[in-house]
Formats: C-alpha cells, structure tokens, sequence
C-alpha cells in the first residue's frame, strides 16, 4: 500500500476532525501511516444494546495484568516499573476488547473480572470513556492489503520518538462538546455519532488521538478508564 506523506505533511501539525456517523453494530477501525505502511491500533463497536465494545489491536498479546493509576499531587502516575507481573491470558482473544455495558458494568481482559462507572442509560453529560497507550505503531497488526471500508486513517503526521496516546469522551448527541489536548498540535478527533440507541437515543463517541513529549515507547498496549470506588447499591 502505498503512502502520499506529502499529502500528509500538507495538512499541518494543526487540530483535524472527522465527524462520521456509524450504524450500530458497525466495526471501526483507526489506522496509523507509520515507516511506509498502514497500522491498525484500535476499534471500536456500538452495540444495539447500547454498550461500546472497543480494544487495541494488539494480535500479539499473550500476557496481562491489571492495576490502579496512582494519584500523585493531583496528577495521575503510570509508572511502567510498578506494573504487576504479567499472567498467561486463558483466552488470548479477550485482550483486544473491552465491554462498557449501558448498565455501567465493564467486562475487562480477565474472565469473571468486573468494574462499573456511571451507567451510560443515565449520562446527561460528556464523559470521559478511556484512555489508550500505544505501543510504537509498527508493534501493531499491518494492513497489507485493501483497506477495510470501515478503517478510518489518522490523518496526521506521526512524529517517530513521540507516543500516540487516545483520550475517548460519550456523551448524548446534543452535549457533545469538542476536545482539545496539547493546544491542538498533532491532533486527530474522530467523532462517531451512533443513533436511535434503545434506552439511549442519540450518542456522541469522541476520540482523540494526540502525541506525548519525546520519550520512549511504552513497553505494553494500555487502556485505563475511570470506574467506581464502590459497586452500586443492587450489586453489593
């Protein structure tokens, strides 16, 4: 496949946002332009049920583990080097999805392992949904063939030495606010409208993918996402 970075570079390191509107069940794909070719780092899904299925594309992954953020001076601390210790995962496909259910339950990588937000049924504001980290893109699955209809390429320049990271937002249709991290510079939104969601109505997914400082690659695929202290009250 072959890459016009010309047509790439021409568009600036400016903010770019593509607002598409995707049908339920719809699978979507985004796919970095990194060293001459194609990667696919995420997906995402919204089921007619309403929950959002979504995960990185991580095909290699075998290994797992799972833990909090650290709130630190009111910054929340990824240390790499605190990360427990890896674990065989007994279904290696479940460590590219994630299920954030309209009930708030969120079904993780682990069988039997359950968290809960907000449940999405109740939002009346935009809120936070995830966070991904990223692997250096070429770690990822290569499209070496014909794009998929439903890929959708980040259509920025990807600084090499710079980590892509994704912030993703939800938020009913009519409070959809737009999002902008580091000033705007090397910033992709998508913006996914999913409609006519029984119990739900009309949805907005925001994502936003953008760069850290100059440093090196984590050493995993992350997703980290604000979750309840405490279970709801018919759960405990």
């Amino acid at each position: 496949m072959e890459i016009d970075f010309g047509f790439l570079h021409s568009l600036g390191n400016g903010k770019k946002i593509a607002v598409c509107e995707i049908q339920q069940n719809d699978h979507v794909r985004f796919v970095a332009p990194y060293k001459g070719s194609f990667y696919v780092l995420f997906w995402i899904s919204v089921s007619s049920d309403g929950s959002v299925c979504c995960g990185v594309r991580d095909l290699a992954a075998k290994k797992y583990a799972s833990g909090k953020i650290q709130n630190q001076n009111e910054r929340n601390i990824l240390d790499w080097s605190s990360i427990p210790e890896m674990v065989e995962a007994e279904d290696a496909s479940r460590l590219t999805k994630m299920t954030f259910h309209k009930s708030g339950r969120i079904h993780g990588v682990k069988y039997g392992e359950v968290t809960f937000r907000n449940p999405l049924c109740e939002m009346n504001t935009q809120e936070e949904l995830f966070l991904a980290l990223f692997k250096e893109p070429n770690q990822y699955d290569e499209i070496k063939g014909t794009a998929r209809k439903k890929d959708i390429p980040i259509l920025s320049e990807i600084p090499e030495g710079h980590p892509i990271f994704l912030q993703a937002f939800i938020s009913p249709k009519e409070k959809y606010q737009d999002i902008t991290i580091n000033q705007g510079d090397y910033q992709y939104n998508a913006v996914l409208e999913c409609n006519g969601i029984t119990g739900i109505g009309d949805i907005v997914i925001q994502l936003c993918f953008s760069f850290s400082d100059k440093a090196e690659y984590p050493p995993y695929s992350f997703m980290i996402w604000p979750a309840l202290e405490n279970l709801p009250q018919q759960e405990q």
